[in-house]
């Protein structure tokens, strides 16, 4: 199986797991979610999250300008709405979950995800290799903690959007999918991992030999998985 094709079908696991409906609609939001969107043929936004459809019968479409903030679908247009992390700084989060609660059909389910920041930067290599970071440079795992949503916000923002009833939980979701080694290393270099880009160049350098040295014998291609925070409001009919 290709890379794009695998991290869409990891999409899928994940998605059915959390009881999403995929023999409908699923309408996937988030900054991790670029290369499922092309997969799907979705249009991917330059900057900011994209937007993916996903399911066995897509009839609603996207359109080139579609954000989290202004879907341009039509009101109870999909079966499960899941954003993650799809919005720029916390003032957007309530719009984003008014969008979603407004296309989701009634009976639908909405999840609303940030990363689970805590458990990310108190893991071992093993369990996510990004704590090779975290555990190098505490005050990056501070500044990581510091940015992003605790699921109380996430829940706020569910129940003012109208979404009942909401429940909390953490899992495991894919963020990307890789071909090889060095396709995996770069893509730490450009962002991957939360707070690389406070690094120095020569301090990213050092860190990235300890990726490779980590992953080299690592079967190719493969999914990587981050840990999410997620919370789970129902439309009412």
């Amino acid at each position: 199986m290709t890379e794009p094709l695998l991290l869409a079908a990891a999409w899928r696991d994940a998605l059915s797991a959390l009881g999403a409906d995929l023999d409908g609609t699923v309408l996937l939001g988030g900054r991790d979610v670029e290369r499922v969107a092309l997969e799907m043929g979705a249009p991917v936004r330059e900057v900011g999250p994209a937007l993916v459809l996903m399911g066995e019968d897509v009839s609603a479409e996207l359109g080139d300008d579609a954000s989290p903030l202004a879907t341009g679908l039509a009101d109870d247009s999909v079966d499960s709405v899941a954003m993650l992390a799809a919005w720029d700084g916390g003032p957007q989060l309530e719009a984003v979950a008014i969008e979603a609660a407004r296309v989701v059909r009634p009976g639908g389910n909405v999840w609303f995800g940030d990363i689970d920041a805590e458990a990310l930067v108190a893991s071992t290599p093993a369990t996510y290799a990004a704590a090779i970071l975290y555990q190098a440079r505490p005050d990056i795992s501070a500044a990581v903690l510091r940015g992003h949503e605790g699921s109380s916000r996430l829940a706020l923002a569910a129940s003012r959007a109208r979404l009942q009833p909401v429940t909390s939980l953490a899992t495991d979701l894919p963020w990307a999918g890789f071909s090889a080694i060095d396709e995996y290393v770069e893509a730490v270099r450009v962002g991957a991992w939360p707070g690389m880009e406070q690094l120095a160049a020569a301090e990213q350098d050092a860190l990235l030999s300890q990726v490779h040295d980590r992953f080299v014998a690592t079967p190719f291609p493969r999914v990587e998985y981050l840990p999410w925070l997620l919370v789970r409001g129902r439309r009412s009919g």
